[in-house]
């Protein structure tokens, strides 16, 4: 009976996961799939919060404090103020004369010019806390299989947006409205969030391949498994015509080289070496050509564009966004006014007939919404992530699995942070399940692979 109620939280979990990878692609509030995907993320945090008395909190104590750190940011913007506080507070002046009817008193308001995004905001932290329970509540052993467990989802997520591009733009993969047709946007309604899910698996798969094994011939199976992955997950990063997501690549090849800086083959005849080396190399020249080949290279087309200004609507909006935030800091607007706070504020001659949904740089709409206190949380989230970076890199006593897993999370969360610089991948359901699930790597010291022996590469 013990036995059953164990596994309550470790199929909870999975349930989650799998409806945020087939629901919670998208940013987007309107979207249909949350009326399934957050009940269904309610009742999950629920059992695993029911099944167990002894869950290990301690595991993710600092992740769930900063956690509820932005949750109480979002609840204090929701708190209805005097009309003089609320102007005093946040409430620019040009705010008031849509608030009430000509001749009438200014009503008590909360510091979120739109509550209802406030709302959503917050009741979207479900998900990262449901990753955090989840991980807490797993046995030590359960935890042991998260790692596969995402390498799995984000092969899914690669096979699928092949399916997508292989089946035409009109295919029925394609199920969000707005998609990049075409490409192989995977789980994602945009394909630069997918790309930055594929770059950080890389450090994971490197991770994978020093797990003990049962004997060598095992070890260099799952080391050739592992470069096919590889070449799948960088071939379908360039294939989605994501620049940032280029980039990233490029980060997460890094990050999987300094999870443990030697070379898989660095104990075989230098003949040998220099053959892998080579195939390697050819490989991904192979793969270059097959995509300039067949036309699906975009990312590298949009590289060589020269006038990136004309291209990118993005740039002419900045002074506009830099406008918002000394007319709206130090308090902010309230998580989830972006759209409309934006559209008061921009000029004619950037009406078009497609709308901004983000400011594409989550630290400039964090600063328009969420204000001092929200970049406040935000900086005590850097300084823990880089107190833990420096100590899982140059305070490791000794390397292991769990040492490599903590190096791996680490730069899982900077490909992140790097993606949101220019995009928003962590206000998805999914990606920001798999950032939590970095976070309770990094601030998990007492590991989960360090009972397992056994030959790693």
């Amino acid at each position: 009976m013990s036995h059953a109620i164990g596994t309550i939280p470790a199929v909870a979990l999975a349930i989650a996961v799998i409806s945020w990878a087939l629901l919670g692609g998208s940013a987007r509030p309107d979207v249909p799939y949350l009326i399934f995907l957050r009940p269904i993320t309610v009742l999950c945090l629920m059992a695993i919060l029911l099944s167990r008395s002894d869950i290990e909190w301690g595991r993710v104590k600092t992740p769930l404090i900063l956690l509820g750190l932005f949750a109480l940011v979002m609840v204090l913007q929701l708190i209805p103020l005097p009309p003089a506080l609320w102007q005093s507070f946040g409430g620019p002046p040009r705010f008031s004369p849509v608030l009430v009817e000509p001749g009438q008193k200014l009503p008590w308001r909360p510091l979120s010019v739109t509550p209802d995004g406030t709302w959503n905001s917050l009741v979207a932290l479900l998900v990262p806390a449901t990753m955090l329970a989840g991980y807490a509540a797993l046995s030590e052993r359960q935890r042991r299989f998260l790692l596969p467990a995402l390498l799995l989802l984000v092969i899914a997520s690669a096979v699928f947006g092949v399916a997508q591009a292989a089946s035409g733009k009109y295919s029925p993969l394609y199920y969000y409205r707005f998609m990049h047709l075409g490409l192989p946007d995977g789980f994602f309604a945009n394909r630069n969030h997918h790309a930055a899910l594929l770059a950080t698996s890389l450090p994971m798969l490197r991770v994978w391949t020093l797990l003990p094994t049962r004997n060598q011939g095992a070890a260099r199976s799952r080391n050739a498994l592992a470069l096919c992955v590889g070449a799948l997950i960088l071939l379908v990063g360039l294939v989605t015509g994501s620049r940032s997501g280029l980039a990233m690549m490029l980060v997460g090849l890094l990050g999987a080289f300094f999870v443990r800086p030697q070379l898989p083959g660095a104990r075989l005849p230098a003949k040998y070496r220099v053959a892998i080396v080579a195939a390697i190399i050819l490989c991904i020249v192979a793969v270059v050509a097959v995509a300039l080949l067949n036309e699906r290279a975009i990312a590298i087309d949009r590289l060589m564009g020269i006038n990136i200004e004309e291209k990118e609507a993005r740039i002419r909006t900045l002074p506009v966004l830099i406008e918002v935030i000394k007319q709206t800091f130090p308090f902010g607007t309230g998580f989830g006014s972006f759209v409309p706070v934006y559209q008061i504020y921009e000029p004619d001659s950037l009406l078009d007939f497609s709308y901004l949904n983000n400011a594409h740089n989550d630290l400039i709409e964090l600063t328009i919404t969420g204000g001092i206190l929200a970049l406040l949380v935000l900086l005590s989230f850097v300084i823990w992530w880089g107190r833990a970076s420096f100590l899982a890199f140059f305070r490791a006593s000794g390397f292991s699995a769990d040492t490599a897993l903590r190096r791996a999370a680490v730069f899982g969360v900077a490909i992140l942070f790097l993606a949101s610089m220019t995009d928003y991948p962590l206000r998805t359901p999914l990606m920001s399940g798999v950032f939590a699930l970095f976070c309770a790597w990094l601030a998990d010291r007492s590991g989960s692979f360090h009972h397992r022996h056994g030959h790693s590469a």
